[in-house]
């Protein structure tokens, strides 16, 4: 009897697909500066205060799109100055040293949010450059750069940019700054030549307080008004600015920080910031019986300021869909007073 032997291997390959975005564009950039913009540099603001804030968009030539990337592709935000302060600013996300001690800075993400919800950047965290979309049309009016407070201020400017960039592709490509990079989309240069320091500045208070309580609403009350209109619950907000001689007759500008989240889509409104709260009602924010727009740094002026004078908004409730469960809804928002 023969014995048969069989030997059998069995090979395995293991296949490395290189991932790589297409490319359309050169790329290009854009410069935000702060002329003539004063911050406060005394002690009296908290850490994590919004200092000033600049925005900039519009005619936006050279932007660098990205397509058709493999599952190893990611987007990514590297900046010259990247250090996290360890403070947390606009939308709770982080702030980074500027290099002026007791300044740090944020900037939005060019690839999501809208215009009336811009959304801050975290730097040096990939994401999958599938779950992003980049082009000219995003770009315009919706770069900010906050200036936040991390620490006691150095009264001093800063020689050079901050410089920001805006990367996809593979890990080569989105590799540290600079031009180098293939994967670079867009560079956004930040400007702190130019900031100027003080020591006073108007003050604004809530005149009855920083809570308001609106009466209580059925939901059948609700849903009987129209979508933004006055349910009869409204309160207002009377915001008393105070200014020393000093700031009396100079140009200021006032914009609506929210502190909750806002809807991207309504102007006005503030998401409940109750997890466990009410389903499907939102608080929504009025001057002159309309809707305020948040983050807009171009819409609320005051000019000629007075020694005293009073801003009025009113707040109420906001129908965000007919699922209306019963609980409690808040929101809250502040306002920034700016030197132009």
């Amino acid at each position: 009897m023969k014995k048969l032997f069989l030997l059998i291997s069995l090979f395995t390959t293991s296949l490395h697909v290189a991932a790589e975005c297409s490319y359309s564009g050169t790329g290009g950039g854009i410069n935000v500066s702060f002329t003539n913009v004063k911050i406060l540099s005394d002690s009296s603001q908290p850490n994590g205060a919004i200092l000033a804030a600049a925005t900039r968009g519009g005619n936006v030539t050279d932007v660098k799109t990205f397509s058709n990337c493999g599952p190893g592709d990611v987007y990514v935000i590297h900046s010259t100055k990247d250090i996290d302060s360890g403070i947390k600013g606009v939308q709770g996300m982080p702030v980074y040293n500027t290099g002026i001690p007791g300044i740090g800075y944020q900037i939005t993400d060019i690839t999501i949010g809208t215009k009336i919800r811009p959304i801050a950047a975290e730097f040096n965290s990939p994401v999958p450059a599938d779950t992003r979309y980049f082009s000219k049309s995003y770009i315009p009016e919706q770069v900010t750069v906050w200036l936040v407070k991390t620490g006691p201020i150095t009264p001093q400017t800063l020689s050079g940019m901050i410089t920001v960039y805006y990367l996809a592709g593979n890990a080569t490509d989105t590799a540290g700054t600079g031009a180098q990079n293939k994967g670079q989309l867009f560079r956004i240069g930040i400007n702190l030549s130019t900031i100027k320091f003080k020591q006073t500045s108007c003050n604004i208070t809530p005149r009855s307080g920083n809570t308001v309580i609106l009466d209580k609403i059925t939901a059948a009350q609700l849903k009987a008004t129209p979508q933004g209109g006055d349910t009869g619950k409204q309160k207002n907000i009377r915001l008393d600015i105070d200014c020393p001689s000093t700031e009396v007759g100079k140009n200021y500008l006032y914009w609506f920080n929210p502190i909750s989240e806002n809807s991207p889509t309504k102007d006005g409104v503030l998401l409940n910031d109750i997890s466990n709260g009410v389903r499907g009602v939102g608080l929504i924010i009025k001057q002159e019986n309309k809707p305020i727009t948040f983050y807009d740094l171009n819409k609320y002026k005051i000019s000629n300021i007075k020694n005293n004078q009073s801003l009025n908004l009113t707040t109420d409730y906001y129908l965000m869909s007919n699922d209306v469960t019963s609980g409690a809804v808040k929101g809250q928002f502040e306002v920034i007073l700016q030197e132009k």
